[in-house]
């Protein structure tokens, strides 16, 4: 599709997929865990312990699956960059190819962003720490992340950090697919339809 002219009906059905799916991101469980997020430390004998509060595993898995739709590498309909060829059709106005060329250029720069986290001299960025946790542990592992997950884990309040930081950029994921389906909406109300999702997350 990427090499041939996209028709309105095509690109309603895209991002009619896309808001969709959001929607239901949007009302899942792992929002509401959310709210309770963060970390208590307390030191006993001499040693940091520290505990997790916030979205439950199961929740987390279920959140982190949907999302992988949207940003790995792969054919799936609503992957964001799937939305590139839309917004490159002349029945797109330029003001909202503007707003889309922004927001995307904004996602470029959360997936490389730097987390802060450090480990054995290697700085990870926002993808690769989302990877680490989705392929180590959540989704599709692989041996190699899997390997540096288990690793990261037998230390405590370091992988607490790093859970800290993962629970973090699910949560930016979700504001950039939520940025991408206000665009949407914005083609949606230009076409005279109606809206899927309200405005930016």
């Amino acid at each position: 599709m990427e090499n041939e002219k996209i028709n309105k009906d095509q690109i309603i059905k895209i991002i009619t997929d896309f808001n969709n799916r959001a929607v239901e991101m949007y009302n899942s469980k792992f929002i509401d865990e959310l709210k309770s997020f963060g970390v208590k430390i307390n030191f006993k004998d001499g040693q940091i312990a520290s505990e997790f509060h916030g979205p439950e595993i199961d929740s987390i898995k279920s959140i982190c699956n949907d999302i992988r739709l949207y940003v790995q590498k792969s054919k799936d309909p609503i992957k964001i960059e799937k939305l590139i060829v839309i917004y490159k059709s002349e029945l797109i106005s330029e003001k909202i190819k503007t707003e889309f060329n922004s927001i995307m250029s904004e996602y470029y720069k959360f997936k490389k962003y730097p987390t802060n986290y450090v480990r054995n001299n290697k700085a990870y960025n926002n993808q690769e720490l989302f990877e680490l946790f989705l392929y180590g542990n959540i989704s599709h592992m692989s041996p190699g992340h899997k390997e540096e997950y288990d690793r990261i884990k037998a230390f405590g309040p370091e992988y607490v950090f790093a859970k800290m930081k993962f629970i973090e950029i699910v949560d930016g994921y979700l504001r950039v697919i939520g940025n991408f389906a206000y665009c949407n909406n914005l083609v949606l109300e230009n076409f005279g339809l109606q809206k899927i999702l309200g405005g930016r997350k």
